[in-house]
């Protein structure tokens, strides 16, 4: 029998756990990686438009596309196969699973696979670019509080803490989900990548009380950049 074919998307800006990311997925087995398509250093509504849009090509050559960013540690050789397998005969084209986050020292929801049933939107929010998705039937029964697949940056860069608190407290207001995290983010054990997620966090509602534009999220933005510099030791 011929293996399930596997398409793998990641988004790269400089992550420290990007080899070992890499790594795990090369390491996988029971599945055939036909394309790892890795977008590195664009905006996010561009940088995702680049994965789906490319995605879109070779999806009917593949059976699974699975969407794994450069900070996830896949834990098991076999998680991509467990995934397919689980999804595989079954009317549900979209399947989510928690992974262990670091930060906040609890699960978050950031592995997603899609069947190539699903059809991607145009991106237009850059707030929750990979929502926006036509035609999709979620998986049921898989919680935050089922067994985590993968770890979620266990060995972040500076940048990237305060990134992790700045940008989900700009994303608050408008996801349930984000306010979540940055109070598991408060409540979890004291750590010095936890202490300079904080430091972004504090530094976007400080921002946010000086602006009514919320959307300063990448990573090369002006003022994200000024706000880093200034706000980010702890």
């Amino acid at each position: 029998m011929s293996l399930p074919k596997i398409f793998i998307g990641t988004t790269y800006c400089g992550e420290n756990e990007f080899e070992l990311c890499i790594k795990k997925i090369l390491n996988q087995k029971g599945i055939d990686i036909t394309c790892h398509h890795i977008v590195q250093n664009k905006p996010i509504l561009e940088a995702f438009e680049d994965m789906y849009s490319t995605w879109t090509k070779f999806k009917y050559d593949n059976n699974m596309f699975v969407q794994i960013d450069a900070d996830i540690i896949l834990y098991k050789d076999t998680t991509i196969l467990d995934i397919y397998n689980t999804i595989k005969n079954t009317e549900y084209n979209v399947i989510s699973y928690p992974v262990f986050d670091h930060f906040t020292n609890t699960n978050i929801w950031a592995l997603n696979s899609y069947k190539n049933s699903v059809e991607f939107s145009k991106l237009e929010n850059k707030y929750k670019p990979d929502m926006e998705f036509k035609h999709a039937i979620r998986f049921p029964g898989i919680t935050l509080d089922s067994a985590a697949v993968a770890e979620h940056a266990p060995n972040p860069k500076k940048l990237h803490a305060f990134h992790y608190g700045w940008h989900r407290e700009l994303r608050s207001d408008i996801s349930h989900g984000q306010k979540r995290i940055l109070k598991n983010l408060y409540n979890a054990p004291k750590t010095l990548t936890r202490t300079i997620a904080i430091r972004g966090v504090e530094a976007a509602r400080l921002y946010k009380s000086r602006n009514k534009d919320t959307s300063p999220i990448e990573y090369t933005n002006s003022v994200f950049v000024d706000y880093y510099e200034k706000y980010s030791n702890p």
